[in-house]
């Protein structure tokens, strides 16, 4: 039991050491305005601390993350490794598209262009048989992010234009 209590102890320990790792790296890399650092690959035995911090994570930001991750297998010839991180990338940019906030639109433009920038990069890395899963794909996600985001600021800027015009309006249409 007591063995139990010590591991345990010793993988939470792990686990925040790693966590401020890549909190510390994103910091950074979001100074330079390009993607967002790896962190923990798929072929990490650590792995599932990755994904499950990624839980608290906003979908933008865990996006950008599991592009770099694919980047960096494919990069190593790892394709089914980087199968799952494409995996979480689909679960992150279907959230984000679906939840997308006005608010976000700049960042949302920003991270998509980098996205976009670094699956074209790599796209000479890729079988052609792999090119419609990573690259087409991912490319055409990113649009839809892109029009999301467009149609919720426009939204967002017609309701405030309607709240000057008509008040009552406004409570009756964009206030749900």
């Amino acid at each position: 039991m007591l063995k139990r209590g010590i591991s345990l102890v010793g993988v939470l320990i792990t686990a925040t050491f790693l966590f401020s790792l890549v909190l510390a790296q994103d910091l950074e890399q979001a100074s330079d305005k390009t993607i967002a650092d790896p962190g923990l690959t798929p072929d990490s035995a650590f792995y599932f601390v990755d994904e499950f911090f990624d839980n608290f994570g906003s979908d933008l930001e865990v996006r950008e993350e599991k592009i770099a991750e694919i980047k960096e297998m494919i990069q190593e010839g790892k394709i089914e490794e980087s199968k799952k991180a494409l995996e979480k990338y689909e679960e992150a940019a279907e959230n984000l598209e679906k939840e997308i906030k006005p608010e976000e639109k700049e960042a949302v433009l920003e991270s998509s262009e980098a996205i976009t920038n670094v699956i074209k990069n790599i796209e000479e890395s890729i079988s052609e048989e792999d090119k419609e899963e990573f690259v087409d794909n991912v490319i055409q996600k990113e649009k839809k992010i892109v029009v999301a985001v467009e149609i919720a600021s426009k939204i967002k800027d017609l309701c405030e234009q309607l709240s000057e015009l008509d008040p009552k309006k406004y409570y009756e249409v964009c206030k749900s």
